[in-house]
């Protein structure tokens, strides 16, 4: 029997219900029609009776009436679509608690066209997991964004909010491990989402990549996404200078430094004024025709310019400071008393002034290699030292491994226990990468606040 029913806008229906159930085109056709017929069916250009969109609708756990008035699902979607887009509206200006009573209304409203439609769960999701983070309900915010991972993406839009959430599990990754592989292979899943879906790839999740692995010491991986960033912006400029510069070509890598530099001074970006003020200190010390000695005269005079003492330091000019009036310490423990003293008494000073704790563990570090170097009797306050700095250590979560096993050997010689093959692999850990390297130290505590931007 003939029906009067729109075959183009009907056939979208049967198409994208399909997909939605994961049923083949074969599946569909078995009993039928042919799979070419169906084919034809999906993209509107074959007329159907009731009888045949009768079975269509059956294997589609559906109703005759959907298929033939798919007008009023579009409707419905567009209504969706708009109650979703309010949400958003609502999360941008800070409305955390309205958004979430929002969301729950239109699960209520919207319970049938979820259900017919399961992958129009993934925009409620991705935005219950962004509502559940800015609450700082952590666990159910990552539940979130692993459900959206059991929904096959429909459409554009479902493909963007799923890479978003494999960002969002990344970022989360970050949080927990500083520059961790886990995080790398979020955002490379991310990558893959868009381009396996031809879709476009913004410019910021290489830029991300390109970090990460710059952290992590791939600087060919972190080029190979870095050329891939078609966007010209002052982080891109910083982050050219940096790849360069641990490229070891330094003089273009420090020139590229400092125009970003210029660049955010112009923008009024104080904060990565002083990540790019810090970085040329860091490659200076690499570069041909200084001596060690002048680099430490810089980085001195350069400290006492800013005077942290007498001002209200940022949080990142405030570690950024601490962390080189460390280095300095660790340089003239081994080569002069009274300038060692003069710095531990500044870190002591500004850790005191500021309640800043964050690189305790290095400073008890520190204090422990000044009295072996100068009052190597004091071997019992050298034990409680590196205990109280082996502890913070174990406590962090974002603490380098490198200066644990400097501790647990030095810790090992005061114990005598030089015969144990564990200290043996201490040993030979810290002969291969000394905890006195300059790379280490600045590296794993100095370089991801430099790296990082905005």
């Amino acid at each position: 029997m003939p029906v009067n029913y729109d075959p183009i806008a009907t056939g979208k229906v049967i198409r994208q219900l399909r997909k939605e159930k994961n049923i083949t085109l074969q599946m569909l056709s078995e009993g039928i029609c042919s799979i070419g017929k169906m084919s034809n069916i999906e993209h509107g250009q074959t007329i159907l009776d009731e009888r045949e969109l009768n079975l269509i609708a059956e294997k589609l756990n559906t109703t005759f009436e959907n298929l033939i008035k798919p007008t009023i699902q579009e409707e419905e979607e567009k209504s969706f679509s708009k109650k979703t887009q309010e949400i958003e509206v609502l999360i941008s200006l800070g409305y955390y608690q309205d958004a979430e009573e929002q969301l729950q209304e239109i699960r209520n409203r919207f319970s049938s066209y979820l259900l017919n439609r399961p992958s129009s769960n993934i925009p409620l999701l991705y935005l219950e997991g962004v509502i559940k983070r800015k609450l700082q309900e952590f666990s159910r915010a990552l539940s979130k964004f692993y459900n959206i991972l059991e929904y096959p993406p429909q459409n554009k839009v479902q493909v963007e909010l799923r890479s978003k959430a494999f960002i969002q599990l990344g970022e989360f990754e970050l949080e927990q491990n500083n520059f961790s592989l886990a995080a790398i292979e979020k955002y490379k899943q991310a990558l893959f989402e868009l381009i396996s879906n031809k879709q476009e790839v913004s410019w910021k999740l290489y830029y991300n990549l390109s970090v990460l692995y710059l952290h992590q010491r791939d600087y060919s991986t972190s080029k190979h996404f870095f050329q891939n960033i078609q966007h010209s912006s002052n982080s891109r400029l910083y982050l050219d200078g940096l790849i360069t510069a641990f490229s070891h070509d330094y003089t273009n890598g420090l020139d590229k430094i400092d125009k970003a530099r210029l660049t955010f001074a112009r923008t009024n970006n104080h904060k990565d004024v002083i990540k790019s003020i810090f970085a040329s200190i860091y490659f200076n010390h690499y570069s041909p025709g200084k001596t060690t000695e002048e680099c430490m005269n810089q980085i001195s005079d350069y400290i006492k310019r800013i005077d942290l003492i007498s001002k209200k330091p940022t949080y990142i000019q405030l570690k950024l400071t601490m962390t080189l009036l460390q280095f300095l310490g660790l340089y003239y423990i081994e080569r002069n008393e009274q300038l060692s003293i003069e710095y531990l008494n500044w870190i002591n000073e500004i850790e005191d002034k500021y309640d800043f704790l964050d690189l305790h563990h290095l400073t008890l570090t520190l204090k422990a290699m000044f009295l072996k170097k100068f009052e190597p009797n004091e071997i019992d306050k050298r034990k409680e030292l590196l205990h109280s700095a082996l502890k913070i250590c174990r406590e962090s979560k974002f603490e380098s491994s490198y200066i644990q096993k400097y501790i647990l050997k030095e810790l090992a010689e005061l114990y005598d226990e030089k015969d144990s093959f564990s200290y043996q692999a201490l040993l030979i850990f810290n002969y291969s990468i000394p905890f006195e390297h300059l790379d280490l130290v600045l590296f794993d505590m100095f370089m991801p606040e430099i790296i990082k931007l905005g």
